[in-house]
């Protein structure tokens, strides 16, 4: 049996463009994997600190205290400074440094990220707002395959949810620890 010259055409079109990368959209550069990032250790401000910056507890104290800057990271280039207090990243208050790697999951390198900062010399009561450009950093191939598992805050759900739905990607949602 022989196919339909026209059925033939069609599939080996299908095929075809199924393979071909889109017009207009770049391929993946060679090199190694990169990913976002701030370029800060952060800890958990300790109880006076948290006290003293009038930080709000909810299950933790909010905010995450700069420890440690990246040379000429992006976070040094945007002015922060170690005992800074990073409240919120893109309107999503911060806990833990899970917090913080998670919205850096769902960023690329390049792209701005507006935090909410208590500066550490009292200079500002209220938080000031601060514009980074994240940076990039190599991970190793085998760290930086499709994202199949991906840990998010309920504050951080629409975010992740969006990421996801750009890349199309299917999302499974399961609620856990102390925030449900």
């Amino acid at each position: 049996m022989n196919p339909h010259p026209l059925l033939l055409a069609l599939l080996l079109t299908l095929a075809a463009s199924c393979a071909a990368p889109e017009e207009g959209v770049a391929s993946a550069p060679p090199g190694p994997p990169q990913v976002a990032t701030l370029g800060v250790a952060t800890g958990s401000p300790s109880g006076a600190l948290a006290k003293e910056c009038g930080l709000e507890f909810k299950v933790r104290w909010v905010g995450r205290v700069i420890d440690a800057l990246d040379a000429g990271g992006p976070a040094e280039r945007a002015g922060l400074r170690v005992g800074d207090v990073i409240v919120s990243a893109d309107g999503v208050r911060l806990f833990s440094q899970d917090d913080l790697d998670d919205l850096l999951r769902v960023s690329e390198p390049g792209q701005s990220i507006s935090l909410q900062v208590l500066r550490s010399d009292d200079s500002e009561p209220e938080p000031v707002s601060i514009e980074v450009t994240l940076g990039s950093r190599v991970v190793a191939a085998a760290a930086h395959e499709p994202l199949r598992w991906q840990y998010a805050s309920l504050a951080q759900l629409p975010l992740t949810l969006g990421a996801a739905r750009e890349k199309h990607k299917r999302v499974l949602v399961g609620l856990s620890g102390a925030e449900t």
